[in-house]
């Protein structure tokens, strides 16, 4: 064999080998694209809404002014005495 053969064929694994990888790394970010668009889809419909955040704010707001009502009519009855 000559030496334009053993390139050839040195050349021709090497280019195998290069579109094998580039492959593989083109279907990883095919995968990547994907499960990025499902995430952005998951993210959308499972973030906590407004009205809810509100409601659970009120709810709170309203146990702490119970319980600073309370609070200040102890504190009352403490300076009462």
């Amino acid at each position: 064999m000559d030496w334009q053969g053993a390139f050839n064929i040195a050349a021709g694994m090497v280019g195998a080998i290069m579109g094998w990888l580039l492959k593989t790394l083109w279907l990883a970010v095919d995968r990547l694209r994907r499960d990025l668009n499902q995430l952005e889809v998951s993210i959308s419909s499972n973030y906590l809404k407004r009205d809810d955040f509100k409601e659970s704010m009120d709810r709170l707001e309203a146990k702490l002014d119970r319980l600073a009502e309370r609070i200040f009519d102890r504190l009352e009855e403490k300076a009462n005495k």
